[in-house]
Order: C-alpha cells, then structure tokens, then sequence
C-alpha cells in the first residue's frame, strides 16, 4: 500500500509489517537542518493508523533488533514536523545494533546528506532479502531483512545519474554486497522504477568509501 506523507513516500508491506521502499527528496545543508533528535523533537516511536499490520514498541522488546529509520529523521531536521514524521513504523525496518548505531549503515546516511549538499538528490531505501526470521513471536512482528539498499539519483537536463549502495544487515559493517547481492537488486527494484522516463546517463554500484 502507498503511504504519502507531507515530504516522503512509503510503499507499505503489511505482511512483513515494514515498508518495502521509502523514497524522498532533499538538499541538505549545515544551516537550515539544525534540530536535534530527543532536544527539538521526540525520538519516540509511534504506530501509523493507516497500515493494517504494524510493528510496536513490544516487537522490539528484548529481541536484540534496532528500529532502524528508513528516511533518518536528521534528513529532515529543517522543521519539527518533518522530523518528527520519520518516527512512525511504518517507516522503519530491524537492523543489527552496530549496523544501525555505528557501522555502515549511519555512514551511508553521512554520505547521502554530504552528496545532497551539492544540489537536490532523490532517495530510494529499503530492505531487499529475507530469509524468514521476524524480531520476536509478536503476531505483527517485522521479518529481519539481509540486505538493505540505498539509490541516490541526480538530475540534470532530463537526465539522470543513479549511485546504488547495497549493504549486509550484520555486525561486519562492510561497505558493499558480493555480486549475487546485486543481481538481487536488480530483480526486485528495477531501474526504471528509479528514473521513470528520463534518461539514464549512469548507474553504478559503489562503496560507501568511493563515489
């Protein structure tokens, strides 16, 4: 099901009880996303009304899973209200502890903000594999993903340029996926899905260290 919100959209699973992709736009900059999680905004997180299965504060619960932000909330820390969206379920997905807090993935969200600083960037994220573990035996418990996936696209002149990180839902914070990884993108989110009818220049896979 799509989910529109005042500034990103969600494409909804409710029979993994997360989203399947997030997709959004932004510019960021140092000056005007000054708000900080838990001081100027709440860092609590709420279901959404609209999903007819969600994840809660319970599926969590000592299941060793982080709620792990799909669209972060400090992408969106120019307005309260902004901010404090990103706090719902349904744009959420469990990710490892170190993953989520300091391994790869917060490094790819630095590096997403640092390219949006050159100019406005679209933002496509979401899980890509499961094999059928959910967080805990709670009936609306999220399946863990894998594999999660970031595409930034770029416009310029009716044309566009895509940057694809694909990362490992695990302790080893690895910056990059092996090729069968890859493949696997490319089956369940297809290109044309990210630039529509515009042309594509460039679409590569990169590490968080290269772009």
């Amino acid at each position: 099901m799509h989910l529109k919100n005042k500034y990103y959209d969600v494409v909804y699973n409710n029979k993994r009880s997360q989203p399947d992709l997030v997709e959004y736009k932004m510019k960021y900059s140092k000056e005007t996303h000054t708000l900080n999680r838990g001081v100027d905004f709440t860092n609590r997180f709420k279901v959404d009304p609209r999903v007819t299965r969600s994840a809660d504060d319970k599926s969590y619960l000592r299941s060793g899973w982080q709620k792990g932000h799909l669209a972060p909330a400090e992408d969106f820390s120019f307005e309260v209200e902004a901010a404090t969206d990103t706090f719902l379920y349904s744009n959420v997905s469990p990710q490892y502890p170190s993953f989520n807090m300091h391994g790869s993935w917060v490094k790819l969200e630095k590096k997403v903000r640092s390219i949006s600083e050159s100019g406005l960037v679209q933002v496509l994220t979401g899980p890509l594999m499961f094999d059928g573990r959910r967080t805990n035996e709670n009936d609306n418990s999220p399946e863990v993903p894998t594999v999660f996936f970031k595409a930034i696209v770029s416009d310029s002149d009716n044309r566009c340029e895509v940057s694809i990180f694909v990362l490992k839902n695990d302790k080893s914070s690895k910056d990059y996926c092996e090729d069968n990884v890859y493949d696997s993108f490319k089956d369940n989110l297809t290109l044309k899905r990210v630039t529509g009818n515009r042309q594509l220049t460039n679409a590569k896979f990169c590490e968080i260290t290269s772009h």
